[in-house]
């Protein structure tokens, strides 16, 4: 449910252009580690260790197939820190927020559901 190829648009009409140096991850793959970092709770140095030692997330984040490096927690911060300078955040949380209500719930912040029942504490159901 995650409209990756539109986040990935917002995203790189901020992005810097790499001028030198190593040569950026892709695009589509430090918001994926940065929903990863959001559903599990990890900080920056923690998501740099579930990186290296959980094959499902280089995989989700587009790591597997040949890459000899990894984001280390300062990338990770990095992204973090452009993400919120942009206000980036808000407008990804907008453009997910509005392909969950088109297909039917809508999350909020604070909000817990049930995945099994589809109900949440307040009584909302599908």
């Amino acid at each position: 449910m995650v409209p990756w190829a539109s986040l990935v648009g917002i995203i790189q009409g901020y992005a810097p252009v790499a001028k030198s140096g190593r040569l950026p991850f892709p695009t589509e793959t430090m918001p994926r580690i940065r929903f990863l970092q959001l559903w599990n709770n990890y900080f920056d140095p923690a998501m740099e260790e579930a990186l290296r030692d959980m094959a499902v997330y280089r995989w989700f984040a587009g790591l597997d197939s040949g890459v000899s490096r990894l984001p280390d927690e300062s990338t990770i911060l990095r992204f973090r820190h452009f993400l919120e300078e942009f206000g980036l955040t808000k407008i990804i949380l907008a453009e997910v927020n509005a392909i969950l209500q088109s297909k039917g719930p809508l999350l909020r912040s604070g909000t817990a559901i049930d995945v099994l029942s589809g109900v949440n504490p307040s009584g909302w159901t599908k």
